[in-house]
């Protein structure tokens, strides 16, 4: 097996009809990163113990 660089990965973009393609270098590791960021960042806007109304007794 060979080894797998597991932080960059090489993506070809090639447009339909284009006759053309396009090289990037892509860090997946910040990708990951950013993709748990996401997670967690759902998982706290969909929270619903953040806010209550506020009851007030009286006359």
């Amino acid at each position: 097996m060979i080894a797998v660089d597991r932080s960059h990965a090489l993506v070809l973009h090639l447009p339909a009809g284009e006759g053309r393609c396009t090289s990037y270098l892509v860090d997946i590791a910040a990708g990951w990163e950013t993709a748990q960021l996401c997670a967690q960042t759902r998982a706290w806007r969909a929270r619903r113990d953040l806010a209550k109304p506020l009851e007030m007794g009286g006359g």
